[in-house]
């Protein structure tokens, strides 16, 4: 059931470092969720969706001081204009790496409604803020934080991981810096 990404792509060992403490917290709560009644399978939502939201901001926000701060070894897979595009910005919140990705297409998704549910993903991990002053709908969270939402954190942080990590990876020795990161779920995409 479970799989596992290279962690190939880290510009920060102890960003990589988290993530990887984040993934084994992560699998803990899928392995507690899978043994669970419906009831309490309702009450881990939240703090799995949160977490696999956290992750993939950690590994968007890595993906771009990547981009903006390696000016020697470069990021393979990247033009020019994509990198000096990003070395111009300064990008430090979900909704710019979002906006950052979706426009350089980093996902090869530009057809899709896949920065849509990223974005989607980013105000529901926003409601972490019980108070909701955003006012973001529907108002009550266990319409919010579901089963279906889940499956979405999960598919669109598992299309970053393996999109970074095919298509970005860090040149040869530095591709070891950080181990392989287990995702606690069944592949949704092909390898």
């Amino acid at each position: 059931m479970a799989f596992s990404v290279p962690g190939n792509f880290f510009c920060l060992f102890k960003t990589g470092d988290n993530v990887l403490y984040n993934l084994s917290t992560l699998n803990y709560l899928y392995e507690v969720y899978e043994k669970a009644t419906l009831e309490n399978k309702e009450k881990l939502l939240k703090p799995i969706i949160l977490t696999e939201v956290a992750v993939t901001e950690a590994i968007l926000h890595d993906f771009h001081l990547r981009i903006r701060a390696n000016v020697i070894e470069g990021v393979v897979g990247l033009g020019t204009d994509v990198v000096n595009y990003v070395r111009g910005k300064q990008i430090d919140e979900l909704e710019a790496y979002i906006a950052s990705a979706r426009k350089h297409d980093f996902f090869s998704e530009a057809n899709s409604n896949f920065y849509d549910r990223l974005d989607e993903l980013r105000k529901i991990r926003n409601r972490i803020h019980i108070q909701n002053t955003r006012r973001y709908r529907p108002a009550d969270e266990d319409m919010i934080f579901t089963e279906t939402t889940k499956i979405s954190a999960e598919k669109c942080l598992e299309k970053v991981a393996k999109t970074i990590s095919v298509n970005h990876p860090r040149p040869g020795n530095l591709q070891d810096y950080v181990g392989d990161l287990h995702f606690p779920w069944r592949e949704h995409l092909e390898a």
